[in-house]
């Protein structure tokens, strides 16, 4: 349930074949009894796949499990799902700069996951994203409010304050089915 508009929902799909959303998930929203009650909310279709940074000890994997396995995971009642966008500048900074940054962002992610268990998803999304956003970011955990202050945390790094384009829209869930696989 999209905690800010009591009328809509937010449907989170996956596949490893793209024409899965045509074929599949497009007939599906329109059928008679859906189509006719849902409709999308216009820039809120959020479209990402899962990338790799190199440093993964297990590819495949990181490819195509984690993502699934993270939000289908026990516990996650609530969502925040958002994407982004770098100004142009931080492909600029050299590597190594880009790489203290992006640590440096990515720290306040892995305290969170320490300390309270918050799962996190990311999924690249350049060229596939109407809005030509980067990153489609999905933050998973029992409770509201620890999602929200990471996106706080986070917007006062260098990464967010100086190199973001954009941000959001954000979408706020309760999850309120999941069909977990079954692997």
């Amino acid at each position: 349930d999209d905690v800010s508009s009591p009328r809509t929902i937010g449907l989170l799909t996956w596949s490893e074949d793209p024409k899965h959303f045509p074929t599949v998930v497009n007939p599906l929203l329109q059928l008679e009894g859906i189509g006719d009650v849902l409709e999308p909310r216009q820039g809120w279709t959020m479209l990402g796949k899962t990338y790799s940074s190199g440093h993964e000890a297990d590819l495949e994997d990181v490819l195509l499990r984690k993502v699934i396995r993270t939000v289908s995971m026990k516990g996650a009642e609530y969502a925040v799902w958002y994407p982004m966008r770098r100004e142009g500048k931080f492909y600029k900074e050299k590597p190594e700069d880009q790489c203290r940054r992006l640590l440096e962002h990515a720290a306040i992610g892995r305290a969170y996951s320490a300390k309270a268990g918050v799962w996190d998803v990311r999924l690249n999304c350049y060229g596939l994203d109407a809005a030509d956003n980067e990153f489609v970011i999905g933050l998973m955990y029992k409770d509201l409010y620890p999602l929200s202050k990471i996106v706080e945390d986070m917007r006062k790094t260098a990464h967010s304050s100086f190199f973001m384009k954009s941000f959001g829209p954000f979408f706020v869930g309760q999850r309120v089915f999941v069909h977990a696989p079954s692997n």
